[in-house]
């Protein structure tokens, strides 16, 4: 099957929310100014001025001129940051429909701020999205939602396939898998043979480092919880992605990102080095197709 790619026309609102948050509120404690204070002066509630500044909502432009004007700003980061809250009232590509169902918000979370990250470090015991064919994909995807409509299931594969299309415009992927992911038969053996394929060949990417978490190695902390840190340009603080069962949470925590970052790289330590990992993928694509 063949997906036709969708232009990518607006930055993610997502990120462009925690840039105007992070704007605002830096404007707002160098007035020296409490959310009360705001609150007082602009006849804006203390809930919602708390909500923006979180980067829970974007701000509407007639109330961030309202707020923009209070703190005193300069005209041209007025300028900027207007343009940016009409951005960030805009739907991304992320929430258009694939196959005729609407992405749900915890993914469409996860989408918009993959579609701005620099780089993502990954820990799964399964292989992940982005590292997915075709066809493991359909089959982990069919098994995730069983009750799911055809239609649904295209959908998530569809979006799955054009993310992808991030590796070859250089996003930075560095995964920890675990080896249980290698045996664990998604789909077939054949399926399988092909999903080794093509980790194989993406470990040959410069921008792509993977690593298998052998059985052999001692149990870790955080084994049983995968997670995903995407970092961003610009100064965006980067976030830690926990995927639940049709759910996600989000960790945007500085010392809980550090927290992750640190366990990251001790995963990354006690796990084979890429080169091994490659061979490894390949060795059980030869075994796969042999069985099959």
């Amino acid at each position: 099957m063949t997906w036709h790619t969708v232009a990518v026309a607006h930055r993610s609102p997502i990120v462009l929310r925690r840039r105007i948050a992070r704007e605002i509120k830096g404007l707002r404690q160098r007035t020296g100014l409490s959310l009360e204070a705001v609150s007082e002066l602009t006849s804006i509630t203390k809930s919602t001025l708390s909500r923006m500044e979180q980067g829970h909502t974007a701000p509407k432009v007639s109330i961030l001129r309202q707020l923009l004007q209070t703190y005193r700003a300069p005209d041209a980061k007025r300028e900027e940051l207007e343009r940016l809250a009409v951005e960030a009232n805009r739907r991304g590509w992320w929430s258009q429909q694939y196959g005729g169902v609407e992405v749900p918000d915890w993914i469409t979370t996860y989408v918009s701020l993959e579609s701005e990250a620099q780089g993502i470090q990954i820990f799964e015991q399964i292989v992940p999205g982005l590292l997915q064919t075709e066809e493991y994909a359909r089959a982990l995807i069919a098994s995730g939602i069983p009750d799911g409509s055809p239609e649904t299931v295209e959908g998530r594969i569809r979006l799955r396939m054009f993310r992808q299309e991030r590796i070859a415009a250089g996003l930075s992927i560095r995964a920890v898998i675990d080896e249980a992911a290698l045996h664990r038969v998604v789909g077939g053996r054949q399926v399988m043979a092909g999903q080794m394929r093509r980790l194989a060949q993406l470990a040959g990417q410069p921008s792509v480092s993977l690593q298998v978490l052998p059985f052999a190695q001692l149990a870790t902390p955080v084994l049983g919880s995968p997670f995903a840190i995407l970092s961003f340009a610009d100064g965006d603080p980067a976030v830690v992605y926990l995927e639940a069962i049709e759910d996600a949470l989000y960790v945007e925590n500085p010392d809980q990102v550090e927290l992750f970052r640190s366990l990251y790289e001790q995963l990354s330590r006690a796990a084979l080095a890429p080169a091994e990992s490659a061979a490894l993928f390949t060795t059980l694509a030869q075994r796969y197709s042999q069985d099959g």
